[in-house]
């Protein structure tokens, strides 16, 4: 499909064919032989990167897109547009679900509903993987540089701010 596309000239750029095996690959939900992590990163880039991405003018800003690092997302510790009355909710609050609200918009039908249109079942193994990911995120995992928000306001007397985790 991408050679194509590129053939057709769709992409901004030219596409080599050495760049494609080195491309983000998704997957799928079912994929038990990919890890947790890929198959949640995978679930957000296909439901919410349309919307929520960083040249993008929603109301929430992080970047869902699956080859964007998870550190320089905003979706760990991301503040949220709509707390839902829920104290010290956060986008992603790792291994708190009850506080991550990418995960209850996406278990939600109606208003709160994400994504917003044209959903009126909740996708159960979607939001499944997205649980198990996010139970088993390490607090102190994926802080950003520049973020104001993270898993504590102090480590050995540095701000959390200051921390940075590429991996």
């Amino acid at each position: 499909q991408l050679r194509t596309l590129a053939h057709l000239g769709i992409f901004g750029s030219d596409l080599q064919e050495s760049e494609i095996p080195g491309l983000p690959k998704a997957a799928g939900l079912t994929d038990t032989s990919a890890s947790v992590d890929l198959r949640a990163r995978s679930y957000l880039d296909t439901n919410c990167s349309h919307c929520h991405r960083a040249d993008a003018s929603t109301r929430a800003v992080f970047d869902a897109r699956l080859e964007t690092p998870l550190y320089a997302t905003d979706l760990l510790y991301g503040t949220v547009a709509n707390e839902l009355d829920i104290p010290g909710a956060r986008v992603i609050q790792p291994r708190e679900t009850h506080r991550s609200v990418s995960l209850l918009r996406a278990r939600a039908v109606g208003d709160l509903a994400m994504p917003p249109l044209a959903k009126n079942l909740v996708d159960e193994p979607g939001v499944e993987v997205l649980a198990d990911w996010i139970r088993n995120l390490s607090p102190s995992e994926h802080v950003r540089l520049g973020n104001d928000v993270g898993p504590s306001a102090a480590i050995d007397g540095w701000e959390s701010n200051m921390l940075v985790n590429e991996s």
